[in-house]
Formats: structure tokens, sequence, C-alpha cells
């Protein structure tokens, strides 16, 4: 018997574990081999793969961002006229699945499927696998001892040459000890973890590769506080992973664990995702979500502030939140300034308790996936489309590490505040310019859309800022410096850099927020990112304030 495990991964970057989880677990009766695409490819790509090596089953992995796709490969399977068995898996079709038995399939994996889908090839033992609609089945989990016994996932021959360029995806823990009713983890709030010494075996495994960063699978790193504190006394051991990233529950981090966090050896070496989601108590408690919205606010501020990098997460569309509230909900998380903040649609994901209760409320989503809301009691679809332009407002900038100091200025002259709105007026600009267009040209945009609005100089300067910061090389001047030549003389004359530094690869412009001060950009010839320097003339002061 010969087995495809396959799937379609969102970009190259992405691997799948659970495909490498039933790989190690094959009987070895079985030829199984791992083979992976992207939602780019061609599905006669794949088919020309099946046809070449003359598989008899292919098991497909199956997600939200990939129904498309494995519709397409399972159709033009059929095609063949083969007798090729299509097995499926993976959360998509997990729950509410009767609809892909119109399809040709032979059986649904039902939960972790390490032992079942073997045992349903070589024993067609189908006691965790649906093999026809309208049928109940167990959903399976697997306990972690069991795993742990198995040749590891994470070191495979086929991942040896590409280790470097692709995330590796790590499972520390099953499950999550959480019931928020909109996420398919409250589906399995067992927590069941990996033993410490197994991690470390898996670290020691691929310590002899360099690594940009493993990303643990934990819906909730920080679950139980002397693991996490034991975890990252392991991971310092680790210097060929350059970076790691994990989901943690940001009012349940005692201080204790904030000092780990913000500590020189971890502080850049972690990349941290906090999931808010509303500030609105109702809103939170309608979805079996516990939080201490000020505890939070707090730790996020506190880690902000030393450095760490923090993805936030806020979703529209949640019950009992209308615009307004979404907007103070927007307001509160944004004015903290997260290091990235993703502003997501509520999804009605197959098997939610959410699903169930926004269906009798009078939610409206779209039946394909991936299941936006796009019509809720409490928002209308014009607030939801209103919201989307916020979101691309926030996507392009903030998240893109653009316009960080003219956001914050603008916000306190112009906006009062209100982030909202201003992220909702970079939205428009980018609805207007589109998808294609060069950084100058939107910081140009950007100028004469508030150019009469605010003092031009301070404007300028914050522009300036934000678009030489990590430039490689001197892109072109947004505006012309009329003092170039006095700026340059004095940083000479006041001993801060040679003539033959400022008079190479460097550009220098007034920097308006002081009465006798610039900022010196220095730019390198190994395309580095710049660095930026304030020099104050006046207090015979120069700073490194950028690279």
């Amino acid at each position: 018997m010969r087995v495809l495990l396959t799937t379609f991964n969102s970009s190259y970057i992405h691997k799948n574990l659970a495909l490498r989880w039933l790989y190690v677990a094959k009987p070895e009766s079985i030829y199984a081999e791992i083979k992976e695409f992207t939602i780019k490819d061609k599905v006669s790509n794949v088919i020309d793969y099946i046809n070449l090596n003359n598989f008899d089953v292919v098991a497909i992995s199956t997600y939200i961002w990939n129904v498309k796709e494995t519709k397409a490969l399972i159709n033009e399977i059929e095609k063949l006229k083969k007798n090729i068995k299509v097995i499926l898996g993976g959360p998509e079709v997990t729950y509410e699945n009767d609809e892909w038995f119109d399809l040709a399939i032979d059986g649904i994996v039902l939960g972790e499927g390490e032992r079942s889908i073997w045992e349903f090839l070589l024993d067609n033992d189908d006691t965790f696998v649906k093999v026809k609609a309208n049928e109940f089945k167990q959903i399976r989990k697997e306990d972690p001892k069991y795993l742990e016994g198995l040749p590891s996932p994470y070191n495979l021959e086929i991942d040896q040459a590409s280790m470097e360029n692709q995330y590796l995806y790590l499972e520390a823990s099953r499950g999550c000890p959480f019931r928020c009713s909109y996420c398919l983890s409250s589906l399995d709030n067992q927590v069941r973890f990996f033993s410490f010494e197994y991690l470390e075996s898996v670290f020691e495994e691929v310590k002899g590769h360099k690594i940009n960063q493993v990303k643990f699978l934990d819906r909730t790193f920080n679950a139980s506080k002397e693991r996490t504190k034991k975890l990252y006394a392991l991971l310092e051991k680790y210097d060929n992973i350059d970076s790691f990233q994990v989901e943690i529950v940001a009012d349940r981090l005692s201080e204790d664990l904030i000092e780990m966090i913000i500590a020189p050896e971890n502080r850049h070496r972690f990349r941290y995702e906090v999931g808010i989601q509303s500030f609105n108590q109702q809103t939170l408690k309608s979805v079996d979500r516990i939080q201490d919205n000020q505890r939070v606010k707090e730790v996020m501020s506190i880690l902000l502030k030393n450095d760490v990098v923090i993805h936030a997460d806020l979703i529209a569309g949640l019950p009992y939140e209308g615009l307004t509230s979404f907007r103070d909900s927007f307001n509160q998380l944004a004015s903290i300034y997260p290091t990235e903040l993703q502003l997501g649609i509520l999804k009605l994901l197959k098997g939610t308790k959410m699903k169930r209760e926004a269906l009798e409320m009078g939610f409206l989503a779209s039946s394909d996936a991936p299941y936006e809301v796009y019509r809720t009691p409490w928002l209308e679809k014009s607030e939801m489309d209103y919201i989307n332009i916020v979101a691309k407002g926030v996507d392009r900038t903030i998240n893109r590490n653009l316009f960080q100091q003219t956001i914050k200025w603008l916000s306190a002259v112009v906006y009062d505040n209100d982030l909202f709105l201003l992220f909702y007026d970079l939205g428009l600009i980018f609805e207007k310019i589109g998808i294609s267009y060069q950084k100058y040209d939107l910081f140009m945009m950007v100028y004469n859309q508030y150019k009469d609005q605010v003092d031009s100089d301070l404007f300028i300067t914050y522009l300036n800022l934000d678009y030489f910061k990590n430039e490689k090389q001197k892109p072109k001047l947004l505006f012309k410096e009329s003092l170039v030549r006095e700026l340059n003389r004095n940083i000479v004359f006041n001993g801060y850099f040679s003539q033959e530094t400022v008079y190479g690869y460097s550009r220098v412009f007034k920097d308006y927020r002081k009465p006798d001060a610039c900022i010196f950009v220095l730019f390198n010839q190994n395309q580095d990112p710049a660095d930026l320097y304030a020099i104050d003339f006046k207090e015979d002061l120069c700073q490194k304030i950028s690279s």
C-alpha cells in the first residue's frame, strides 16, 4: 500500500506538523510519503505527482484556508478512475462534515489521527473514522505518552534542507484550559502536556540546525506557571534558534513570569500572541471568556515598554458589541500600541458553540470558508464594511512598521486620540492607492491628506523619521531640505561624524521638535537598515535612536 500524506499550506514558509505525526506513526508494512503543496499551486501539479508515484491512498489534511483546493483535488482524483482511496482529516472536516460525503471520499478521520488512519487502512477499523453521512463517531484524543514513544516528527529527512527557511511548529501540549465559544480549541479543553524531558530531547535533536523561528502550537503557553518557567530556562540554552512565538493569556502572567519575559536574554527572542478579542465585559461573558481588562492593559504596557514584541487580536462581530462598543475596545487596545494589531472578523467555525448560538440570534455569515460574519443584531453590514477599512489601515501601517511616530502624533493633534477614526482615514488612503505603490507615493498621499490641518514643519519631521526608518539605501527624498549644507557643516564642526562620513552615504533633515536639532541618517555598505541619530546642537548631544 502506497499512501500520500498531503495538504495545501497557506504559503511555503509553513509546514504541516499533523502530517509528520501521521508519518512517524505509520506501521512498517506501509509505504507513506509526505508531499506538501501551497494554495497557490495548481491542482494539476498534485494530480501529476499522484499519477507519477502510483499512490493507492491520498490522505489530505484539511483546514479553513484550503477547502476550495481540497475539494478540487478530490474531484480530479475521481476523474482518474484508478480506485484511489481518499481520506480526509483536520479541524475543517472533524465537525459538521456530512457535505463532504457528496464528494468521492472514503472516510474522515475524526480528531487526532496518529493511530486511527492506519487502523482504518490496515484493519478496516472505523471506530474513529466516519465513512458515510449522518453517522456519529467518537473524536479521538491521543495520550502524549504514546506520541513520545514514536520517532520524532521534528527532524525528518524531508525537512533537513529547508529547516532554516521554514517555521518549526512544535507542540508542548494539546488542548486548551479555556472555553471561548468562538474557538475550535474550546472543543478540546483537556490540556495534555508533553513531558519536559521529551521537549528537551526535541531541542537537542535539532540543535545542529539554524532555525529562524519555533512556533509553539500550544493554545496557552502560560497554562502552568512552573512549567513555563522551566521552558524559558530550557530555551535559553539553544542559540541556534533566533526566535520563538508563543500564545499567552496576559492577565494570568505572574510578576516573576513578567520578569523572565522582559529579561535581556528573553525580550528579543520571543514574540507573543495575546488574544484580547474585546474589552466589553458583557460581550466577553457571552462567549464564555473571563478577562481582567485592567490587568491585561497593565501587563501589555509593561512588556511593550521593555521592547517585547506583542501581536494582539481583536474580533469584530461578537455578541453585544455594536460599532460604538467595538470602537471603544479598539481604542483601548490601540492606545497601548502593540507591535502588531490584528483586527479580525468573527468566523462561525463548524462545531463551535458560537456558531449554534449566533445562527439562533440572527447572525448572517458566509456559508463558504472562512465563514466570516457580515451582519449581527448589533452591527449592520455597512458598519462591518467600515471596520474592514479600519483593519486595512492598521494592517498596512503599524503591522508593516510604517508611520509609527506619525500615527502617535496625528492621533494627539488631529483626532483627540481616537485611533479608530485615524485608522479609518488611513484605510481610505489605501483604498485609493490600491495594491501596488511606491513608499514615496504613499508617504506623499498621507502628507497631502493632513498638511493643511497641522504644523507643517513638525509633520515633515515625523514623516521623515518614519520614512527613513528601516531603509537600507538612500530613498528618494520626501522633501527638499534647504539647510542640508549648514547642518552637515555643524555635524562635522562639532565632531559628531567625520567629513568623509557626512558627505558619503548619509541624509540629514531638520528636527523641528527642538530649536537647534537635526536627524542624521547613516547608511552602510552591508545593506543593513540605516542608523538614525538625533543631534541637538544646543545641548551638544548625539544619540542613536533607531537602526
